[in-house]
């Protein structure tokens, strides 16, 4: 068996993640986003219904 090549200490880990979906039957879309940052929300994907 293999050792792991790659090493991960405390937090040098730092994720966000975005998600975008769409209701089939009435169109609608919604974005969500998850981030270990604060106030990601002024930088990140967006959208905007109606357009």
């Amino acid at each position: 068996m293999s050792k792991n090549k790659f090493s991960f200490r405390g937090s040098n880990l730092a994720h966000t993640y975005s998600i975008v979906a769409r209701d089939t039957k009435t169109g609608e879309m919604g974005v969500g986003v998850q981030s270990h940052y604060f106030s990601v929300g002024s930088i990140v994907s967006w959208g905007e219904s109606g357009v």
